[in-house]
């Protein structure tokens, strides 16, 4: 053998050395990848599952009938409205007929939440969102039986 031949690798040997490195390769995209994927479905599941508002809820929900309303906002030197559709969400324990007997007040409530607000107050998402937790907070503060999970708006208009 000479010299030469000992430090180089033979042909087979070049190939070996290869698919090592191929296969590390595949190893590492594969490693990758489930790490993504776990990620993008951590992220799903905190956004559109499961959240830990919703754990320890065992009942469905029950949807209150929807409360249409049109009233002035308090925006000055213009005449501007909102119409808006409420639905209050709650866990069906009974507090349907609450709301159904109380529903004069809690109307009242509301549009005197609405009444106060201006066009820059409630147009952006986070004046929606807000308005959201202090209608469901009003109620729940007035209501006995139960509470209200979630305040749904199905109608929204500003003009």
């Amino acid at each position: 053998m000479s010299p030469r031949d000992q430090g180089e690798p033979k042909e087979g040997q070049k190939d070996l050395s290869k698919n090592k490195k191929r296969k590390s390769k595949k190893m590492i995209a594969v490693i990758v990848m489930m790490v993504l994927l776990s990620g993008a479905g951590i992220w799903y599941w905190q956004v559109y599952g499961q959240g830990p508002q919703d754990m320890g809820r065992s009942d469905p929900l029950e949807v209150s009938s929807p409360m249409e309303f049109t009233v002035n906002l308090a925006d000055s030197g213009q005449r501007r409205y909102l119409k808006a559709t409420v639905s209050l969400a709650y866990q069906a324990n009974g507090l349907e007929t609450e709301l159904i007997s109380r529903q004069s007040e809690l109307r009242d409530l509301m549009i005197g939440l609405f009444r106060a607000r201006t066009v820059s107050e409630i147009s952006c998402e986070e004046g929606t969102d807000t308005l959201r937790r202090e209608i469901k907070e009003m109620v729940n503060d007035r209501l006995q039986t139960g509470k209200v999970i979630q305040v749904f708006f199905t109608e929204f208009i500003i003009q």
